[in-house]
């Protein structure tokens, strides 16, 4: 169907779509399917993903990073000096389960890339122990 046209990432569904379903449930291999038929990931899919995502985060965070399907967040590349959005922060602020996994991986990926403000300290203050702001600082 993807080869046809189809889109995963029509919303349909309570879980809005193919996509951020897989991502939710850590089905890395479909998500690493559905990635590759997009040249990047729209924003608010990735907060959705980020805040909600419960099984495998770490793995599938990766396949996104990997694809380069975060430009969406990130910008086409570093050197661009995109910051990681306020509001991916307050996302994985936001994940109970997950969250600190989510940060802890952006950090090390994409860590020169998180602009360190005011609601980025508050999100992690409310959302992670300390060990996740010390990420931030050092």
């Amino acid at each position: 169907m993807l080869k046809e046209g189809a889109d995963a990432a029509a919303k349909r569904g309570g879980l809005l779509n193919a996509l951020i379903a897989a991502s939710f449930h850590g089905h890395t291999m479909i998500v690493t399917l559905l990635v590759g038929n997009h040249e990047k990931v729209q924003k608010d899919f990735i907060i959705v993903i980020v805040k909600e995502i419960q099984r495998n985060a770490r793995k599938t965070l990766e396949v996104f990073l990997n694809a380069g399907a975060l430009s969406s967040v990130f910008g086409e590349s570093r050197a661009e000096g995109i910051d990681i959005a306020e509001d991916v922060v307050e996302a994985a602020a936001g994940n109970w389960k997950n969250g600190k996994e989510a940060m802890t991986l952006l950090h090390d990926r994409r860590g020169a890339d998180i602009h360190i403000t005011v609601n980025v300290v508050a999100a992690i203050a409310r959302g992670f122990d300390k060990d996740v702001m010390a990420l931030l600082f050092d």
